[in-house]
Order: structure tokens, then sequence, then C-alpha cells
């Protein structure tokens, strides 16, 4: 008889700890080994394992110290979590004035969180760098991480998971980390069942949002309509991202040169998939800073990034009501086209339709009827979200009027998604 694929053991799939074997022979230079090999030897506890899932968090200590403590609370909050191990990456520019008092106080500070939340497993390194990239950092501090999980067996007994989080959360829903260890928990479970014993879960993207502070509203205003823009493509900032190490590694971990955008490199061959349940709240401190005289487009480019980034220490101020209007009016056709109206198609009941045609003839006069009336509905009902964001929350009438104006000529973009998507249907079934 023949055997199920269910049970062939699948003999050639590299074990956690040769998947790490190799990236540290063939992936790192020397001089990363031992710089991995260093700050592991630091975040090391001789009374205590690392746990299997690790919350990797670099520190500008230099100007970030201050924020350590609320960050530390947040993560005492969390509820029905599995343990998991905090690790700070206390950095500072090469050069800086008195930078070893100035890593001493922020170890001081660390120190201090963990004599408050003693139920929290708290690790620290402290380092210069010379003209850092957050890129490299990132990459020095998984390199660390991954270094000490092989140092005490844990590749031996099952994969790692870790949260690529900042040291600005506001605050984090209280399931968080629950919800995030259930997902690659469920996946394992998935995989080992069809005798996948080494599985490689590609990564998980959480929601994300810009906090709004009391004394920021206008610059809220902005954070949240881009905020909601991103979420309707389920696309997600560097801190929302969680990942298997063994994901991690087999993607040859972060790239060094990166200033911004850093986690790119790590899904850009496996895409993510986007985890429901789970959000965090971030400073806005970098829309406050730079929406004064930059677009929204602007935030998130290099020039907006360095090792001494003003927004962190800098005085802020608000942004006027009128430029709060005039930074989302600059791209709200784009946000309306390419997020909110892409987003219409998403709809479970015209997905669930769309699969039940085969069209070959793709004519207008010969989509089906129902796929238009679905697809009608669904941008009707995604641009009423829009409309009323814009109004209600945001507090514009002439923004949301805007709305008004884009689906006036809707009906021919409805049209050509159908026409695409039953397309890629016939793609699909040739396939």
């Amino acid at each position: 008889m023949k055997e199920s694929i269910r049970k062939v053991d699948f003999d050639l799939q590299p074990t956690y700890t040769e998947r790490a074997q190799l990236y540290f022979a063939d992936r790192l230079t020397q001089q990363e080994r031992d710089t991995a090999q260093a700050s592991a030897a630091d975040f090391e506890d001789t009374e205590r394992p690392m746990a299997r899932t690790a919350v990797l968090i670099p520190v500008a200590a230099h100007q970030d110290m201050n924020l350590i403590f609320n960050t530390m609370d947040e993560y005492a909050k969390q509820k029905n979590a599995d343990s998991f191990t905090i690790f700070l990456y206390l950095n500072l520019p090469a050069g800086t004035s008195d930078a070893d008092a100035v890593i001493d106080q922020a170890e001081t500070m660390v120190q201090f969180a963990r004599h408050t939340y003693q139920t929290l497993d708290i690790r620290y390194t402290g380092v210069t760098i010379t003209d850092p990239t957050i890129g490299y950092i990132r990459r020095e501090l998984w390199n660390a991480v991954a270094m000490l999980a092989y140092h005490e067996g844990l590749f031996e007994e099952g994969d790692v998971i870790g949260l690529n989080h900042d040291i600005d959360t506001v605050r984090m829903s209280p399931h968080y980390m629950a919800r995030v260890q259930q997902h690659f928990a469920t996946r394992d479970q998935r995989a080992h069942s069809v005798n996948l014993h080494y599985p490689v879960h590609k990564p998980v993207v959480t929601r994300l949002s810009h906090a709004v502070l009391p004394d920021f509203p206008n610059a809220g205003k902005v954070t949240t309509w881009v905020d909601n823009t991103s979420f309707q493509s389920r696309s997600g900032y560097e801190a929302g991202f969680s990942l298997p190490f063994s994901h991690y590694m087999k993607q040859d971990g972060f790239d060094a040169k990166s200033i911004t955008h850093e986690t790119h490199n790590l899904y850009r061959s496996t895409g993510y998939a986007y985890l429901s349940g789970a959000q965090l709240w971030t400073s806005p401190r970098r829309y406050v800073k730079r929406l004064h005289e930059h677009e929204i487009a602007e935030i998130w480019t290099p020039l907006s990034f360095g090792p001494n980034d003003t927004c962190r220490n800098d005085g802020l101020c608000d942004i006027t009501p009128q430029r709060t209007e005039e930074v989302i009016a600059a791209q709200l056709r784009n946000d309306l086209r390419y997020s909110w109206l892409s987003a219409s198609f998403n709809d479970r009941q015209y997905t669930s339709r769309l699969k039940e045609y085969v069209v070959t003839d793709l004519d207008a006069d010969n989509l089906p009827p129902e796929l238009i009336a679905l697809g009608r509905r669904a941008v009707e009902r995604q641009m009423h979200k829009a409309h009323d964001l814009l109004l209600r929350v945001i507090g514009s009438q002439t923004l949301a009027n805007e709305v008004h104006k884009e689906t006036d000529d809707i009906e021919d973009y409805i049209l050509n998604r159908i026409k695409f998507d039953l397309a890629l249907n016939l793609a699909n079934l040739g396939t």
C-alpha cells in the first residue's frame, strides 16, 4: 500500500541547531561572531535560562533611557502569556560625551525596572557604535540573542520566537504576548501533524498605531488617518514584527546598512501574515517633530533617522489645524485609491462568490452582475468608513467632501478590478 504523504518523515529538514550553526559559520563575519558572543555573555543569566520567547528592544541610551521604566510597565501588565525574556540593547554613538557615565545611568534605569517588576526577566548590555544604523543595531542585537539561545541549547528543543519592538511603546493590548505565542504554537502543531519537525514559519505583523497624546491633538489626527489607512492593507511598522529565529537566520538577518524599513530583508521573499488580536501603541514623536515642515510621505525616509534623532529630546509642539488638513489632503487621493478602495475587494462576501466564477470573456458586458453589485456595495461601505473617519474623528468637512468626489467616477475602477480578479482566477486554474 502506498504510504500516506502525511506519514512521510522528511529527513532532509535541517534541525534548528543545524540552521543556527550554518548561520553563525557562513553568514556572520568573525567580527560579528565575536561581538555576538560578547553581548550574549552580558545577556546570560547563570541562574535561569532565557525563555523561548524573546523581546528585542534597542535603546538609544543617550536619549531614551527615561522611557525604559514606562515601557517595562506595559510588559508587566501582560496576561496569560508564557514566559518571555526582554533584551535591552543600550547603545550610543562612539564619541558621545561621557559615554561611560551615560551607559551607567541607563543601566541604573534598567536596574530600577528590574527591582520594580521582579516577575519580568530583563537582560541588558551596553555598547558604543561607530556610525550606527538601525539595521546594524538590530542585527547585532538579534545575533547576540541567537547566540545565547544556541549556547543554552534552546534550538535542540524547538524554535525561538523574537518580537521586534521599540523602547517608545506607550501601550500594549493586555494579551499581546499571549496572542503572538499562541499563533506560532498553532503553526507548529499543524506542521508537526504532517511530520514537518523543523518548520520555518514566516513573520507576522501586529497592528501598530501611534498614540494620540493630549499635548498633540492635531498631529494625532494625522497619525490616526495614517494608521487607519495602513490598516486597510494590513501593512505594518517595523516595531510590530514577530518572527521565529529560524526564519531570521534563513533570511540572513537584518541588513546592517538599513537606515529605515529594516525588516524588509526579512520578508521580501516570503511575505508576512497579519495577526489580529494584538496591538501596540507607540509614540507619535517623529510625526510631531517632522510634520511642521514635511509631508507624510517624508516621515519614513533616511533623512528622518539617525544616531541623534532630535525628535527624541527636542521640545515638541503640535501642528496647527490648518497644517493638519494640508498634510492629509496632500496624499488623500492616493490613500483612497490604493489603500481604502483596494481593500474593498477583500470583502468576505465578494471574495467568496468570486471563487465560483470562471469567465473567459472579460468584456464589461459579460461580467457577472452579482459580482458587480457586490463590488459596488463593498466600495460604498469602505468609502463610508473613510468619510466618517475624516468627518467625525479628524473633524474636517472639507476632507470628507473629497471622498464623495473620488467616488463620482468609480464605476470604471470597479469594473476593471473585477476583470483583474476574474483573470487571476483563470490564471490560478491554469496552474
